[in-house]
């Protein structure tokens, strides 16, 4: 079982007070009920009421982050009212799922008492740190509520990159990792590996790109033809906020530039496109390292960790019949 630390800065709370993963502006916006109950989502079948999903955070760091939710409250209105969401703006919508993530993500670690991972990073360490997209897919979804999905769960606890989010009629995938999709967005990128230790710590060749062109589609997994596509690449302190909309030309966020939701799909049939999709994300993500392995004949514990999540998520996938992995069936014999 992992210590129970600062849910922010990884550390031992100094003055301790308790963190709501999912805040309690939130649930009201939600529904208004925080004694309402949620399957949390660990392995272990858990329900539990929101008021009581709160986890160990430092005092300074609890308030310190206060402001990003003060910040964000008045966007997601903004965005579950339909009205226009500005570059600023959507700034602080990349921070704030950032936030959301990397605090499941502890969350699912602290409730497991059987997990042999400790976390290396808090929140405070993975804001705005890695490149990052958010993609945004409006539905005709009726009943207010949260929901969040992960590709699986041990993958996530290992790797907690991709997750999807619901905030009433509004899906969310939030994605963030070294250098995705910084080849389509103009920016240096990974060539291939060096190396990859126990720890999942990478060495890898950057290519420096020289085109320096915007490719149209970012996230090949996208199948959502309607949905709004936010990236953000960071590559030499350079950050910069791209635009697409219904997978057209992506364009850096100007002022022409606003996020407005037009379409709506059915929900069902969204919430199982997103779904598939975070899976492809994570899928891809793990297959990319296990090339490496196998390209080189390592299969040592870090190569039979990798196959045992691709394993994971492809049976995910295979079971909830979205989608057969069947490309990468030597990677999972």
């Amino acid at each position: 079982m992992m210590a129970k630390t600062c849910i922010f800065c990884n550390l031992e709370p100094e003055t301790k007070t308790r963190e709501h993963v999912i805040p309690q502006w939130l649930i009201r916006l939600t529904n208004n009920d925080t004694k309402r109950k949620t399957y949390l989502g660990t392995e272990k079948k858990l329900w539990a009421p929101f008021k009581n999903f709160v986890f160990p955070a430092c005092e300074k760091c609890n308030n310190d982050f206060s402001k990003l939710e003060n910040k964000t409250q008045p966007i997601v209105k903004k965005l579950l009212s339909n009205n226009e969401v500005e570059e600023s703006e959507s700034n602080i919508l990349l921070d704030w799922f950032d936030k959301i993530r990397i605090g499941l993500w502890h969350a699912e670690l602290m409730m497991d008492k059987k997990t042999l991972i400790n976390p290396r990073f808090g929140i405070a360490e993975r804001i705005g740190k890695k490149n990052r997209i958010l993609i945004i897919v409006n539905t005709d979804k009726k009943e207010k509520g949260i929901n969040y999905y992960y590709p699986s769960s041990k993958s996530f606890k290992s790797w907690p990159s991709t997750i999807l989010f619901r905030i009433n009629h509004l899906l969310f995938i939030s994605i963030s990792n070294d250098f995705f999709a910084s080849k389509k967005l103009g920016f240096d990128y990974i060539d291939s590996f060096q190396k990859i230790n126990i720890n999942g710590y990478a060495e890898a060749n950057i290519q420096e790109n020289n085109i320096k062109k915007i490719q149209k589609k970012i996230v090949e997994e996208n199948q959502v033809k309607h949905s709004i596509t936010i990236a953000q690449a960071l590559s030499n302190g350079e950050k910069q906020v791209y635009f697409c909309k219904k997978n057209g030309i992506i364009t850096p966020f100007g002022e022409k530039r606003k996020i407005v939701l037009e379409y709506k799909y059915d929900y069902y049939e969204a919430n199982k496109y997103c779904h598939r999709m975070i899976c492809n994300v994570q899928f891809n993500f793990l297959k990319e390292r296990m090339d490496f392995f196998i390209k080189n004949g390592i299969k040592d514990d870090n190569y039979r960790a990798h196959r045992l999540l691709m394993r994971e998520i492809a049976n995910n996938l295979n079971g909830h019949n979205v989608f057969k992995i069947d490309d990468y069936e030597y990677n999972l014999k």
